[in-house]
Parts: structure tokens; C-alpha cells; sequence
């Protein structure tokens, strides 16, 4: 895939299927920021350079259960952040494309996404192309994105594409879920340090990232990831072993999660004989997720693992087969 380009088009943005005023509430776009193609301009901006250097974008979307399909109520936006319109490739669940036109943070973007599915509701995200996190200007000042997920009774499919982080980029990735005892769940995340296909390793810079995930309120699961760029943990056995890719996938839900342990397993032996994988793959089970980890040179490779992996638990926690997203075979 082409990280480089994004299949969206603009043209496309969200509206709902629902043809009445109420269906879509739609936020008020900040013109001094950003133009209406979604592109930044810096004319009478406001927002400052250098340590002060600060670029917000907000994007909020709820689902909620229609009389035969998943309905987006809830749309709204600050800054270049958007979607295209949903649509029904499955029937009852809403695939949704989240688009950020400029591709990728640079120094002082602040991105935040909620998202809310309501009881009974099914929605699948998606993202068009990588998600980037470019080197950091000089001041070194952060970048800044931010995911929070809640699934109330309700199913969430989170997939977004992986997220390059660029030599030099100072960048904060915060993911948090929230879950109801009734929610079913299955989402990942997957980044690459550097470009190594270009001969661009991460050398220097810093990214922190941070997973946390709480069901009525208890915590599953808190994790913090502190990389620096050309330090040794990148290198060695008890770091990243040489390796740029790192991925977490985990799958809140299932009925017999020991035995789903078990049957991903060897699901996943037989399938990495026949890739020729060059990463490591694990499945463990802490207290109610059940939790997938890639380490390994490639993002389309630790992809395509985490696929195979969604495939087979979708049809066990949903009992419905793979909808590929589209957008994945552009």
C-alpha cells in the first residue's frame, strides 16, 4: 500500500443516510485555520511559533441502533479532521473512513477523536491511508494525537492503517477505550519507527505511547512506551530486537476467551509457515481481552497478521464473517 497517498476524496464527506436535518450535527469548521479544502494556511493564524506553536483538531462522532441499520448521529469538527459518508457494504453495521487531509502531525497539531457507539449500535473505522508523525521543527515542540473510544452495550471495530513515525518526531499517541460489561470490542494499533525502506531508521526524536483500556470503569489494561530514538532498547533482545514495527491488537467479548487463546494460536503458527514471517506474534489473556502483539521488520506484514487474526475472531465474537474495508485494496 501507498502511505504516501490517501484514496479519500473530500467530495465525499460525511452525511448521513438519514435524509432529515436532525440525522448529522454538524460542528462549526474554524476558518482561521484551515482552509475549505481542509489544507492549513497561516495568515493571521493566531496560534504562534516556535515553544508556542499549537494547532487543534477535534473530531466527534456517536452511533446509535436505527430500525435496521447503525446510524452516525453524531458528527462534529474542529480543524481538518473528517469523514467520509457511511456507508452499509454488510447491511446493519456503518463503515466509516476518518480523513485528516494534511496526512500527518507536524510541530504543535493536537488531534483528538471521540468516539461513541450506544447500545445495540455496530460501527467498523477505518483510515484511508498511514497515519504519519513527522520530524519535530526546532524547538522540538510535541506532537500531539489522542483517541478515545466508549462502547456502551455496543460493537466497536477499530482498524485504523499504522502510523509512521519519522526520525526526529516528538510525538504523543494516547489511545484510551472504555467498555460497558455488554460491549464487544476489537481494535489495534500498529507504528512504525522510521522508514527503514528508504534507509531512514529513527535515530534520534521520541515518541510516547500509551494504551489504556477500562471496562465500567475498572482498568484491564495501562501501558506506557517511552522510545527514544538510537538508544540501545531499539537494538537488543529485551527492547525491539532490531526490529521497527510494533503492533497490539486486543478483543474484549468472547464467551470462552481461554479457548479463543488457544485456537488463535494455532491458527497463527499454521498462517506464519505459509507467509514466511519474519516478525514474532503472541497471544496472551489478561483478566477479560484477549491481546495480540506484533514485533517485527514490516507493517504490511504485521497487518496482514493482525487481519487473519480480526477474521477469525469476528466470527467467533460477532458470529459474522470478514467485511474488508475498500479502502485496503487501494
Amino acid at each position: 500500500m501507498d502511505n504516501d497517498r490517501s484514496s479519500a476524496s473530500l467530495s465525499s464527506i460525511a452525511q448521513s443516510d438519514d435524509t432529515t436535518p436532525s440525522a448529522l450535527t454538524v460542528g462549526t469548521k474554524h476558518t482561521d485555520d484551515f482552509d475549505s479544502s481542509g489544507n492549513r494556511h497561516y495568515t493571521n493564524a493566531g496560534h504562534g511559533y516556535g515553544v508556542h506553536r499549537k494547532w487543534l483538531a477535534e473530531l466527534t462522532l456517536g452511533f446509535v441502533a436505527g430500525p435496521d441499520k447503525t446510524l452516525m448521529k453524531d458528527f462534529r469538527f474542529k480543524g481538518p479532521l473528517r469523514v467520509q459518508r457511511p456507508f452499509y457494504p454488510e447491511g446493519e453495521p456503518c463503515h466509516v473512513y476518518i480523513l485528516h487531509p494534511p496526512g500527518g502531525l507536524v510541530s504543535g497539531d493536537n488531534l483528538k477523536i471521540d468516539i461513541n457507539c450506544y447500545k445495540n449500535s455496530h460501527a467498523v473505522l477505518t483510515t484511508p491511508s498511514a497515519g504519519k508523525i513527522y520530524q519535530a521543527d526546532s524547538c522540538n515542540v510535541e506532537q500531539h494525537q489522542i483517541i478515545n473510544l466508549r462502547v456502551d452495550d455496543a460493537v466497536c471495530e477499530w482498524l485504523p492503517q499504522e502510523t509512521i513515525v519519522f526520525n526526529g518526531a516528538n510525538g504523543y499517541l494516547n489511545t484510551e477505550l472504555e467498555l460497558s460489561e455488554g460491549a464487544k470490542f476489537i481494535g489495534w494499533d500498529i507504528y512504525c519507527l522510521g522508514r527503514t525502506a528508504g534507509n531512514k531508521p529513527f535515530n534520534q526524536g521520541r515518541v510516547v505511547q500509551t494504551l489504556k483500556v477500562t471496562k465500567a470503569g475498572t482498568p484491564l489494561l495501562i501501558e506506557r512506551q517511552v522510545v527514544h530514538g538510537g538508544s540501545d532498547e531499539l537494538a537488543h533482545r529485551y527492547g525491539f530486537s532490531g526490529h521497527s514495527v510494533s503492533g497490539t491488537l486486543v478483543a474484549f467479548g468472547l464467551a470462552n476467551l481461554p479457548q479463543s487463546v488457544v485456537l488463535l494460536r494455532k491458527s497463527i503458527a499454521r498462517v506464519s509457515d505459509e507467509m514466511n514471517v519474519k516478525g514474532v506474534l503472541a497471544v496472551t489473556q489478561r483478566l477479560d481481552l484477549l491481546i495480540v502483539r506484533y514485533l517485527g521488520p514490516c507493517s504490511e506484514e504485521g497487518k496482514n497478521l493482525f487481519i487473519h487474526c480480526w477474521k477469525l475472531l469476528r466470527q467467533e465474537l460477532l458470529e459474522l464473517d470478514a467485511s474488508e474495508p475498500r479502502i485496503w485494496l487501494t
